[in-house]
């Protein structure tokens, strides 16, 4: 079925190579898409900053220990998007800035996290 037979009779499973799937090029139609049909491209472009935590979210996956996987984890980037969310949307430039001060204590509670 969906596993094959080693030398040592255990199962071996395939896994998808989810770096292989074009999750770029599949961020370029959508948001394409989104813009020609709803003329909405400010700020669609936002979800071009999906890609790089597409790829980190895959990284973290295939760590080992949680304290690894915390260290993988987009927090810089996600901080970012709701940054411009909030000042694209509601313009809270002034109060949403404060994310970024998170980023060093979410980085410091992490590495606290015994391994």
């Amino acid at each position: 079925m969906g596993s094959e037979k080693n030398t040592e009779n255990k199962p071996v499973f395939k896994s998808f190579n989810w770096y292989a799937f074009p999750y770029p090029i599949l961020v370029v139609f959508v948001y394409l898409a989104v813009g020609f049909w709803l003329n909405t491209w400010h700020p669609t472009w936002l979800m071009f900053m999906t890609v790089p935590i597409y790829y980190e979210m895959i990284a973290m996956s295939r760590a080992k220990s949680l304290r690894a996987k915390a260290n993988i984890f987009p927090y810089p980037i996600i901080c970012v998007i709701v940054y411009l969310a909030l000042g694209f949307d509601y313009n809270w430039w002034h109060p949403a800035w404060m994310l970024f001060l998170t980023i060093p204590i979410y980085y410091m509670f992490v590495n606290s996290i015994k391994s």
